[in-house]
């Protein structure tokens, strides 16, 4: 196989997928100390052991997916003068993928599949067919994650807005109040998406 041929084939002579090339992984560099973002087949690419077989003493910490995820919504929140911890912030996205995903799931995903609630409030998984339903109780995350939020914005003493609309961010926090009129405008998005 040629250099070349082997630059765009992922999987090796010995039959194992180079993982590291094909995820386009993380290197940086020894001198600026700055991480720069390899791609597959390009003239920088190399190998992670040779990444960490690099001078570490003065390398920055490589920040996980999650915690910009998460210092994304510390940043915003900063902005309009409300501190969170990290914890915090983790708790606040976390929150809000469950509500935005439950939403859809409310919504149901054109298959006959939906979430409803008896009489009693208690979610059920219910599937639509054409000889009838079935229904199954579900734990209700949606209660869960609301509480959860309610604890944190509790703790820093601002407000929490929930949108059901699974199309958009399902969680807003604010200093002030909100509204069902006001929330995007004033409110700070607790996703990344």
């Amino acid at each position: 196989m040629t250099t070349e041929a082997a630059a765009r084939n992922p999987i090796a002579p010995n039959g194992r997928l180079f993982d590291w090339a094909t995820r386009a992984g993380r290197c940086t560099d020894r001198l600026t100390t700055t991480p720069r973002r390899l791609k597959h087949g390009s003239a920088g690419l190399r190998h992670p052991a040779q990444c960490r077989e690099a001078d570490t003493s003065n390398m920055e910490h490589e920040m996980t997916t999650t915690e910009t995820k998460d210092t994304i919504i510390q940043h915003r929140a900063h902005l309009r003068g409300i501190t969170l911890t990290p914890d915090q912030a983790r708790t606040l996205r976390l929150a809000e993928l469950t509500l935005r995903s439950w939403a859809g799931r409310e919504r149901g995903d054109g298959n006959g599949n939906v979430i409803e609630r008896d009489e009693t409030g208690i979610p059920c998984h219910v599937h639509y067919s054409a000889s009838g339903s079935t229904r199954v109780r579900i734990a209700d995350r949606e209660t869960a994650a609301w509480k959860r939020v309610c604890q944190v914005v509790k703790e820093i003493g601002i407000h929490a807005y929930h949108q059901t609309d699974p199309r958009g961010c399902a969680l807003y926090i604010s200093p002030e109040p909100m509204t069902q009129t006001n929330y995007s405008s004033i409110g700070i998005p607790c996703s990344t998406a």
